[in-house]
């Protein structure tokens, strides 16, 4: 009935855009007239949000794929850097055509950030190719790829022919981007030699291992000398926009962790030892407009456009446009952020180049980044929802990016020490001996504070496992942040873990529980979920471009579902709720972490475990 509505006075809903999408997973796309016609009204609609744009994306329906990369063609360049790794995912729907790939490779041309990410993701899903570990999509492979919805048909262009095209573009079109590839790929050809024999070297311990890597390193040995000679620099995959010219020798160690990754120091290439005038010239400096992200439609059909017919079990997917916006609690103690017009600007700024003379990274070699890489990239765009919407709780995301299903880089952050470490001697000590003037120590465990809240609520929500007190850490100023996400979606290799890692310490650091931090920290939460839920399609819609991704906890190595996984995050984000009543039901999900049995328990347990490696 409501379909029969819908096509009666198609006509009128092109003024819409809340029912573009309800229309158009309405159609029958194998009826050609029907089909034709639709097609004739998608360029007269009233634009669709971002979110919408993206949920477009993972459909093979040619008409609608294209409206949504003439959609995308309005964003900023940052903007698509950041939703750059769903993007290239969503290039295996294309079954005729390739606008996306064409689109993003011309853009790529202008913005050497964007081009290097490119690269690297194409890169990533060329190496699974070839080791077979990417599947038929979900949809194709359930029979869900029905003419109605033309769900997930997977392109016959495989990804290393889009890797190829791209160099032989980025070779007529922009020969200086070409030439940083290249370099790029021989670091990371160079670090593969020197790190993986003596990583394997069942002769020498960790120490030796450490050691033998530091002295190749000084020799210049496996190539280090060739790739910095004659004063080249090199600009790293992780952080294109920093160009490095050496390895120092005194920087590597290699950490305890079964796969024992190491840490190396790059030296980061003074500004006047790059000659950039041409690239400049020719490809102007980015710049770094906001992301437009809209409030969520009210148009729970929409959800079928998405992840496919019934697949997501709550209807309430879009839902928050018409919530009830009550900025208190029933005890009148929580005033939740109000949910903004999101059309405002949330700034993502340019990467700043670090104070130091060099950068420390985390080179993986026979472990998979790609993981990290994506929790890191949901940390990222809510921390950029959260300012967006006048909230700044200081996260960290710093930066991982795999460069194949095996290895890949991650950014270490300085001046920072585990909570494990620090707990030891009260984290209240430790920011009193940091900053021993009470409006110092007042900042920083604002920091504190604030950090501690984004965290819980993002860990919540994305269900982030494995958590333990080296795996929280404390940067000098007082922001706390979390590593190592191995773990997602609900998985723990411990039973019975909390909704979200908060402890006794942490709430004693806040003044306890009757203190005006802590408070202050369960206010920071609760408009921390609500503004969160207030982009609950965009951020959905992120996480099932990623359905085909053989990501290792997002469809349980490829024995459930991924939609499965994605609903349960939807379940969390409680769209059911007005403001409310939803700032009610997260203060319970804190009293649950805070009071459960085993966090103390499996925390000693970590401990000592890490005391016995060698």
């Amino acid at each position: 009935e409501q379909a029969g509505l819908l096509w009666r006075y198609r006509r009128y809903a092109t003024g819409d855009p809340k029912l573009f999408r309800p229309f158009m997973a309405s159609i029958d796309w194998a009826n050609d007239k029907e089909a034709a016609e639709a097609a004739e009204l998608i360029p007269r609609w009233k634009p669709v949000t971002l979110a919408d744009a993206l949920g477009l994306l993972a459909t093979s329906i040619k008409p609608l794929r294209a409206h949504a990369v003439t959609l995308l063609a309005a964003e900023s360049d940052a903007t698509m850097v950041l939703l750059l790794l769903q993007l290239v995912q969503a290039m295996r729907f294309d079954t005729d055509g390739d606008e996306l790939f064409l689109h993003l490779v011309q853009r790529a041309t202008r913005s050497w950030r964007l081009c290097s990410f490119m690269f690297w993701y194409l890169s990533v899903e060329a190496d699974l190719e070839e080791r077979g570990a990417l599947t038929l999509c979900k949809g194709t492979k359930e029979g869900l790829s029905s003419t109605r919805l033309g769900y997930c048909r997977l392109s016959g262009e495989t990804y290393a022919d889009r890797r190829l095209r791209m160099l032989a573009h980025m070779e007529k079109e922009a020969p200086e981007f070409h030439r940083r590839l290249v370099g790029q790929q021989e670091l990371r050809a160079v670090l593969t030699s020197l790190y993986k024999p003596v990583r394997e070297d069942a002769t020498k311990d960790r120490v030796q291992k450490m050691a033998a890597i530091a002295q190749l390193v000084k020799e210049g040995k496996c190539g280090v000398a060739e790739l910095f000679s004659n004063g080249q620099v090199v600009y790293l995959p992780s952080h294109p926009h920093l160009a490095v010219k050496g390895i120092s020798g005194d920087g590597v160690y290699m950490f305890k962790s079964a796969k024992m990754p190491v840490k190396l120091d790059f030296i980061l290439a003074h500004e006047a030892d790059v000659v950039d005038e041409a690239v400049t010239a020719r490809f102007p400096a980015e710049d770094t407009p906001a992301i437009a992200v809209d409030a969520v439609a009210d148009a729970p059909t929409s959800a079928r456009m998405s992840a496919g017919e019934g697949s997501l079990k709550s209807q309430a997917l879009l839902r928050a446009g018409g919530r009830d916006r009550s900025s208190s609690t029933a005890d009148g103690t929580l005033q939740a952020v109000p949910s903004s017009s999101l059309g405002r600007s949330g700034t993502f700024e340019e990467p700043q180049r670090p104070d130091s003379a060099t950068l420390s990274l985390m080179f993986k070699c026979g472990d998979d980044v790609r993981q990290d890489q994506l929790v890191i990239q949901f940390i990222e765009l809510m921390d950029a929802l959260l300012k967006q919407n006048g909230l700044n709780l200081w996260l960290t995301p710093y930066r991982a990016l795999a460069t194949s299903q095996n290895d890949g880089f991650v950014e270490l952050v300085p001046d920072c020490a585990t909570f494990q470490d620090v707990q030891r001697g009260t984290v209240v000590k430790h920011l009193h001996k940091l900053h021993p003037t009470p409006a110092g120590y007042d900042r920083a465990l604002d920091k504190f504070v604030k950090s501690t809240a984004g965290y819980c609520v993002i860990t919540f929500l994305l269900g982030i496992g494995d958590r333990h007190l080296e795996n929280l850490l404390i940067i000098k100023d007082g922001r706390l942040f979390h590593v190592d996400f191995g773990f997602f979606m609900g998985k723990d290799p411990k039973p019975f873990p909390p909704p979200m890692k908060l402890n006794k310490e942490m709430v004693d650091t806040m003044g306890g529980a009757n203190g005006k931090q802590y408070r202050n920290f369960k206010t920071y939460c609760c408009s921390a979920f609500n503004i969160l839920r207030a982009h609950a399609q965009l951020l959905l819609n992120l996480l099932l471009l990623m359905s085909d991704a053989s990501i290792p906890n997002l469809d349980d190595d490829g024995k459930v579902d991924p939609r499965v996984n994605i609903a349960r995050v939807q379940d969390k984000l409680r769209l059911d709720l007005n403001d409310a009543e939803a700032a009610q039901y997260f203060l319970g999900v804190i009293n649950d972490s805070l009071g459960a049995r085993f966090t103390n328990l499996w925390d000693k347990v970590h401990e000592v475990a890490q005391d016995v490696r060698h």
